[in-house]
C-alpha cells in the first residue's frame, strides 16, 4: 500500500461503494429483525443511494442476501469462489461480493486478505 500515491487511492475508491442498510445507530450486535424490517421500510431510498454510486465493487458486511433483494437484484444467481466467498455480477464488470463485516471479531490480517483474494479470483 505505501507505493500507492493519494491519487491513486482516491481514484480507485471512486469506484467502490459503502452504504449502512440501517441509516440509524445501532449496537455491537446486529438484531437482524430490525434490520430486516429498517432496511426494507427504507427499501426506495437504499436503491436510489446505490444507482447513484453505481459502484464497481460492492461489498456486502454480512448482508449479501438483504441487499440482493432490496437492491432489486434477485434474478442475480450467487457464485462461490475456491475459497468460499459468495459473489455475483449484477452488471458487466460489476461485482457485489457477500463477505463479513469489517468489525467482525476475525484479525483484520484474515480480513484484509481473504477479500483481496476474493477479488483477484473474480476478476480473473
Amino acid at each position: 500500500m505505501e507505493h500507492i500515491s493519494e491519487e491513486e487511492r482516491k481514484s480507485t475508491l471512486k469506484s467502490i461503494c459503502a452504504i449502512n442498510l440501517k441509516k440509524s445507530p445501532g449496537t455491537h450486535t446486529t438484531d437482524n429483525a430490525s434490520l430486516n424490517k429498517v432496511a426494507n421500510e427504507d427499501s426506495n431510498y437504499i436503491e436510489r443511494q446505490f444507482l447513484l454510486y453505481n459502484p464497481d465493487i460492492t461489498i456486502c458486511g454480512g448482508t449479501g442476501d438483504l441487499f440482493k433483494g432490496i437492491a432489486g437484484f434477485c434474478e442475480f444467481e450467487w457464485k462461490r469462489t475456491n475459497r468460499g466467498i459468495w459473489w455475483y455480477e449484477r452488471a458487466p464488470k460489476k461485482y457485489v461480493i457477500a463477505y463479513c463485516h469489517p468489525e467482525a471479531r476475525v484479525d483484520n490480517p484474515l480480513i484484509v486478505y481473504g477479500l483481496i483474494d476474493a477479488i483477484r479470483e473474480i476478476y480473473s
